[in-house]
């Protein structure tokens, strides 16, 4: 991971000593992160929101909760009230959880110590089909189908939405839990009113590896009014292999010879740094090697090409900063719709006690020309209106994205 993913994903461990919350208390998760946000909160004004009148207002709500997942409802109310970005509490009833636990796992022993009671094989992962879903009016429904994974395989759509699993109302993570490797059935509305069932096959998946998996099988090359473009989806950016692949795609693998790019930034984490442009942006070199039977292959040190970055409401942090350079420097054209504004420095805190999480903005941050992109976000060249629930598959931000890029090569010349 590069200095600049760090800094806007710093990690800090906060472990309590116990392995196991008593049953009587269950105030330890509150406490423990209300004095957290008490300490380290980038802001000791705390967006002027009275932090102790927090306490009051939500402690007994978060002590009668009968779950840990309703208690971690309350908890995220309140952090809510702070309205600030990269703050929030984590609990291993989500995937969100595993993704986040699997970003900074690698990266520090003792956060594999503090959560071993939520890890498998030492590992963030868990059992699930390869999807983001977000709860409109009560009602679950698909905003990202991950490459190359199980739900993409079975034909599970984007704007699906979830009704149930084998039965039981749908849940991102006890609808797959312990079904690893058996075939579950899932009812999913399509058009409002008309159910259908998709048979799935969950896997084990990995907080530290499903995002490279599936920027990799997203590769592909699309034909666009006579022009082959090129399309990758970074669904994480938190990290260099991340760029890596990238990189590799464009200059010695399958997207070498498309003639324009299509990056998409949208949902996932974050983590990229503007340094990251620099591969359409830096002065291009070529080189050419000749074997001795006289074949030639030759080869670029940049993508000189066109290129697009499709962005939307989930891409956040340093995918920000990414889109903004992106747009200072007139790289290329941005298509879809305003990044969220997610935009801050973030500690993350591990509690031993049941293995939570804390996301706590720590850190405010600035461009170098002093924009604050918090609560901002950058907005696209192209704005594509576009509504989740019912889509059928359909993604309208991406089809223009393509169109886009087309009209840049021919623009080109």
């Amino acid at each position: 991971m590069n200095r600049l993913s760090l800094s806007l994903a710093a990690i800090t461990l906060a472990c309590l000593s116990s392995a196991t919350a008593p049953a009587e208390d269950r105030g330890a998760s509150f406490d423990w992160v209300w004095q957290t946000v008490n300490e380290k909160f980038y802001s000791a004004k705390f967006n002027g929101v009275d932090w102790n009148a927090m306490r009051t207002k939500y402690r007994d709500r978060a002590n009668r909760a009968g779950t840990r997942e309703e208690r971690a409802a309350v908890i995220n109310e309140m952090l809510a009230e702070l309205h600030t970005s990269h703050t929030a509490f984590y609990t291993p009833d989500t995937p969100e959880y595993f993704h986040l636990l699997g970003l900074f796992l690698p990266l520090n022993e003792w956060l594999a110590e503090a959560t071993t009671s939520a890890l498998t094989d030492g590992k963030a992962r868990y059992s699930g089909i390869g999807i983001f879903t977000q709860t409109v009016n009560g009602q679950h429904f698909v905003t990202g189908v991950h490459d190359g994974l199980p739900a993409q395989q079975a034909g599970v759509l984007l704007g699906d939405r979830l009704i149930s699993v084998d039965g039981t109302p749908f849940h991102p993570i006890r609808s797959f839990q312990g079904k690893a490797g058996k075939s579950v059935a899932i009812i999913v509305e399509r058009t409002a009113g008309a159910s259908k069932t998709v048979t799935v096959t969950p896997v084990m998946l990995d907080g530290s590896t499903m995002f490279v998996d599936a920027m990799k099988a997203s590769m592909q090359i699309v034909a666009r009014d006579g022009r082959n473009i090129g399309y990758i989806h970074a669904w994480s950016y938190a990290g260099g292999q991340y760029q890596d692949i990238l990189e590799g795609a464009l200059l010695f693998g399958p997207l070498k010879d498309a003639d324009a790019l299509v990056l998409d930034v949208r949902d996932g984490l974050g983590g990229a740094s503007p340094s990251n442009l620099n591969i359409f942006t830096q002065r291009c070199l070529a080189w050419t090697a000749r074997s001795r039977s006289g074949a030639e292959d030759t080869h670029d040190s940049c993508w000189a090409k066109p290129v697009v970055l499709l962005t939307d409401n989930r891409s956040t942090s340093g995918k920000e900063l990414l889109a903004y350079a992106f747009k200072r420097g007139r790289v290329g054209s941005i298509v879809g719709a305003r990044t969220a504004g997610a935009v801050m420095a973030g500690t993350i805190f591990a509690n031993a006690v049941d293995a939570s999480l804390l996301y706590l903005a720590t850190k405010d941050v600035r461009m170098d020309d002093g924009t604050r992109l918090e609560g901002r976000g950058v907005e696209p060249d192209i704005d594509v209106p576009f509504e989740v629930p019912y889509a059928q598959g359909r993604d309208s931000r991406k089809e223009r994205a393509f169109d886009e890029a087309a009209r840049l090569v021919k623009q080109k010349g």
